[in-house]
């Protein structure tokens, strides 16, 4: 599983829509831009929030390359037609209107 949540070579986090995220396992991972946020996969990416909300960083520097920071984790077969967070799979119910 670690091998897919790592890509050859450095990408910030506002080049992963122009990148090739072809992990070191050999999968391709999916990038999304929708609700204002990043998505690689299932999961967002770089995810500034305000308390009590939990943040996500991107592009944080280490010896070997950049950290992006992930809200779950991403797995290898993943597609939108899948389901999970963000495809229409695994939409919740519509709302109950008010009555009258």
């Amino acid at each position: 599983v670690c091998a897919y949540h790592v890509i050859k070579g450095v990408v910030n986090a506002d080049q992963l829509a122009s990148a090739a995220l072809t992990t070191l396992e050999g999968s391709t991972i999916t990038y999304r831009r929708m609700f204002r946020k990043d998505f690689l996969d299932n999961a967002f990416c770089g995810q500034p929030s305000s308390p009590p909300r939990t943040s996500y960083c991107a592009n944080v520097k280490a010896d070997n390359g950049l950290i992006h920071g992930l809200n779950e984790v991403i797995y290898p077969g993943w597609s939108e037609s899948s389901g999970g967070y963000g495809s229409g799979g695994g939409a919740a119910p519509p709302a109950e209107t008010g009555r009258g």
